[in-house]
């Protein structure tokens, strides 16, 4: 379904406006990065978690979100 809708998308300058909803493409790119930056990475992340443990870091803001997906086919 996600490629029939990309393709109906594409054909349409990226964007389709019909019953009031506004459907656009957007794309994302992620980077493979060299392994110094990796290990630097990791130990940010262990000292984040240190911190939320420790009841050092405060909690900024909490985000309501919905996910939408394709069930797995067996």
């Amino acid at each position: 379904m996600k490629d029939d809708v990309l393709k109906i998308l594409k054909e349409h300058e990226g964007k389709i406006v019909h019953n009031g909803y506004n459907i656009s493409m957007h794309e994302n790119t992620s980077y493979q990065y060299s392994e110094a930056v990796v290990n630097i990475e990791t130990e940010i992340k262990v000292l984040k978690q240190r911190e939320v443990t420790l009841q050092i870091a405060k909690e900024k803001q909490t985000t309501e979100y919905i996910k939408l997906y394709e069930l797995k086919k067996d």
